[in-house]
């Protein structure tokens, strides 16, 4: 079954950008709702079919691909199949999994992914894996929650709202 995130307080959701989860787990499912709904729109897809009938109704930003999914076919060979396809070999992949060996990074990487995250995942490494691909360039100039730029000791770091910023030595 295929959830959307409830932003109805928030009159310019559909303007955010959208990431579609593929995750079976429904606590997993909640979990990343919950991380991801006030920054983007999250769309959950539980299997290969509702994967590819999100991508043919939204404009999605970046998929979060669970890699183990138990009533489908995995997700890195969702990923391969995506990357077999012109329209979205550029699109952001991320796989996130609970198999922690270098072997499974490795697969999942040679199977189109551009990042790897292991479960349980940390909203801070998520939030930074997402902003390194939706960074500013790829927000609408008009979005409410563009990033602002913040320049530290000379490292030049991008937030995901435009909040007050203090660098830390």
């Amino acid at each position: 079954m295929q959830l959307k995130a409830d932003n109805s307080n928030n009159p310019s959701a559909n303007s955010l950008p959208v990431i579609l989860v593929v995750e079976d787990d429904t606590g997993s499912q909640f979990y990343m709702e919950v991380i991801l709904s006030r920054e983007f729109r999250p769309i959950i897809a539980g299997n290969n079919r509702e994967v590819f009938d999100v991508l043919e109704k939204e404009k999605v930003a970046m998929i979060l691909m669970d890699i183990s999914l138990r009533e489908s076919i995995s997700g890195l060979d969702i990923t391969r199949l995506l990357r077999s396809d012109s329209r979205y070999k550029e699109l952001p992949i991320v796989a996130v999994t609970v198999h922690v060996f270098h072997a499974d990074k490795q697969r999942s990487l040679e199977a189109g992914c551009n990042e790897y995250l292991s479960k349980p995942v940390k909203k801070g490494t998520l939030l930074m894996i997402i902003n390194k691909y939706l960074g500013p360039d790829n927000y609408p100039v008009t979005h409410p929650m563009s990033p602002s730029k913040v320049f530290c000791n000379g490292r030049k770091h991008w937030l995901l709202r435009q909040t007050p910023h203090t660098c830390h030595p």
